[in-house]
């Protein structure tokens, strides 16, 4: 009896599972339930949000979930970030059919047309070349286009120029992205300018920033920049649109879709932070514009860009990127919560990535804009002491491979030398500018893949690794196609 009851107890020990006790082993086993009773939506998409994070790559949201885990009280690492939790994921391939490392003008075109293009062209094939009006000439047809002619309505917001490459691709069409205004346009060039074209298009919404292309240079209070002295602000009114020029006209505004509606908040792009400067955010954009657009029964576009998480990469500033993705995560939380899921594809995705590293090997809960401290053997949170490099010297969590916040001392006039002491900086500084290895003037962007995630009406085409033309695809057969077999 003593060795039967003593086998027994040996089974049981050997059968018994000990990571049950771990809330790691756990959440995989709630992960496989929830994968399985998942439903594939095969509705017909009335709906099609896109949520592009303008630079927005892999790396940035790593860092991106780092930091918000950790301001939510956590180590970071194991924060679920908004539309991490969407149903469905691809990995993008974002080159252009000239560039290996993208530009925003031949990745938005590609994401509302259908193909790809050389960098630096917005709505053109890449028979064009750039900044070549001689050169051959041939319109591609943008979602925008086909929207349309579904009746359903068109909307664009950002926190940039409401003519800079990412919302232009799904108007316009032009030899070059930065001919935002005639006064960019060569004068034997019979090309209109980016910001005529938004004026001349059908889009029923653009909110964003950028009144300077729109308005001649005599405007000097509001820093004109045509040169043809016209002023398709107030021609835009004239013909029976509705203009909004600041936070008042935005919080007064009464919808009204019988009339487009635009809007532009600031002179040229929206500041860092829109809240502190009395500019309507990128939130309450999109609320408004999701407000207006809903009126149409059948459905609508809508892309929105958070334009400036690219801008704060290209500074050097991880800190304005940091504030940026913050608001990006409310953006995103706000309108999962608002749109309904059975009839609304919802994409969430980046134009590309940037040229960010994160270093090893750094203990958990190192800040992730501050310095990477040692694994703790003990304990889940990093020692007190930093990794230091060959030269002795402490070294931060994200590096930039490039741009202004060299590691190296300016020697002379553009020679460099001699590491920087790294240590001595305020890293929480909002103006620092973060760690980087080649001097640059401005960072760059990477060819590396971006995600797009996905919950919806056929968001599981969204699968492996495919082009980022392919969104297009995806949405043009979610809006016409429906139960399939």
């Amino acid at each position: 009896m003593f060795f039967l009851l003593l086998l027994l107890i040996t089974f049981s020990q050997l059968s018994a599972n000990p990571q049950k006790n771990y809330q790691s082993f756990n959440d995989g086993q709630s992960f496989i339930k929830n994968q399985i009773q998942k439903k594939i939506n095969k509705n017909k998409a009335k709906n099609v949000i896109v949520i592009v994070g303008d630079g927005y790559g892999i790396t940035t949201n790593y860092i991106n979930r780092l930091n918000q885990g950790q301001i939510n009280g956590g180590l970071g690492d194991e924060f679920v970030l908004p539309h991490e939790k969407l149903d469905h994921l691809a990995l993008i391939k974002t080159y252009t059919t000239n560039g290996q490392t993208p530009d925003s003008a031949g990745t938005s075109t590609a994401i509302h047309s259908g193909i790809k293009t050389k960098s630096g062209i917005i709505g053109l094939t890449d028979s064009s070349i750039r900044g070549d009006c001689m050169s051959k000439r041939t319109e591609v047809e943008s979602i925008s286009d086909i929207f349309k002619k579904l009746d359903k309505s068109v909307g664009v917001v950002t926190n940039t120029r409401i003519t800079h490459a990412t919302p232009a691709a799904l108007y316009a069409h032009s030899f070059d992205r930065n001919w935002e205004d005639d006064s960019k346009v060569p004068k034997d060039c019979s090309q209109d300018d980016i910001a005529l074209q938004l004026i001349n298009s059908d889009i029923d919404l653009a909110l964003g920033g950028g009144k300077r292309h729109f308005l001649p240079l005599e405007i000097v209070s509001q820093k004109g920049k045509r040169t043809d002295s016209r002023n398709l602000i107030e021609e835009f009114k004239n013909s029976g649109g509705i203009y909004l020029n600041n936070e008042n006209d935005f919080q007064n505004y009464k919808i009204d879709t019988k009339k487009r509606l635009i809007g532009l908040f600031a002179d040229s792009h929206f500041p860092y932070l829109a809240k502190e400067e009395n500019k309507p955010s990128l939130l309450d954009l999109s609320n408004l514009a999701i407000e207006y657009l809903n009126k149409n029964k059948n459905g609508y576009y809508l892309l929105i860009e958070a334009g400036r998480i690219d801008h704060g990469h290209h500074a050097g500033k991880l800190n304005y990127v940091l504030r940026q993705t913050q608001q990006f995560n409310k953006l995103i939380q706000n309108i999962i919560q608002k749109v309904n899921l059975q009839e609304t594809l919802l994409i969430v995705t980046a134009d590309h990535a940037h040229s960010l590293g994160v270093n090893g090997y750094c203990g958990r809960g190192s800040k992730v804009n501050g310095i990477c401290y040692r694994i703790n053997p003990k304990e889940s949170k990093h020692q007190s002491k930093p990794n230091l490099g060959l030269d002795g010297k402490p070294f931060s969590v994200v590096n930039y491979l490039n741009g202004p916040g060299s590691v190296f001392e300016k020697k002379y006039f553009l020679q460099y030398a001699f590491r920087k002491r790294l240590s001595d900086f305020d890293y929480d500084d909002i103006e620092f500018d973060h760690e980087a290895l080649i001097p640059l003037f401005k960072e760059s962007h990477s060819g590396l893949d971006v995600v797009a995630y996905a919950s919806g009406p056929f968001s599981f085409l969204l699968n492996g690794t495919i082009e980022q033309n392919f969104l297009f695809h995806i949405i043009n057969y979610a809006i016409k196609n429906s139960n399939i077999n």
